[in-house]
């Protein structure tokens, strides 16, 4: 028998890993997703204050919001912002998983936006 997924998503992500993000999103009021996908469905359904999504792929980006907005309508819906935009908040989960190239320069361009107690992934 195969184990079920704790939470409604498209992607391709391991039961395992969705659970991870699972618990850590249910812990959290603030999430920060670089790379958006099958956990950005975890992370909305979790109901956080904020979800705020950077992705370099407009096309895709728009095909999760719609994703997120049609199967998802009582979770928290995802504000999409582009790689280079500003934004002055803190964080208690930085989820950094987008593009390879850039994964390390947005871990430590956004150190800075992490909470006191939060967690960087």
């Amino acid at each position: 028998m195969s184990k079920q997924r704790p939470i409604e998503f498209v992607g391709d992500l391991s039961v395992e890993d969705s659970n991870v993000l699972l618990d850590l999103a249910g812990a959290s009021s603030s999430i920060l997703e670089f790379g958006v996908g099958g956990s950005t469905q975890i992370f909305a359904q979790c109901n956080p204050r904020l979800l705020l999504c950077v992705e370099t792929d407009k096309v895709w980006a728009h095909a999760v919001l719609d994703t997120v907005s049609e199967r998802f309508p009582k979770a928290t819906q995802p504000i999409m912002i582009g790689y280079n935009e500003k934004f002055y908040q803190k964080f208690d989960l930085i989820f950094v998983d987008g593009i390879d190239e850039k994964r390390l320069d947005f871990a430590l361009n956004t150190w800075e936006s992490l909470d006191n107690g939060g967690l960087m992934l």
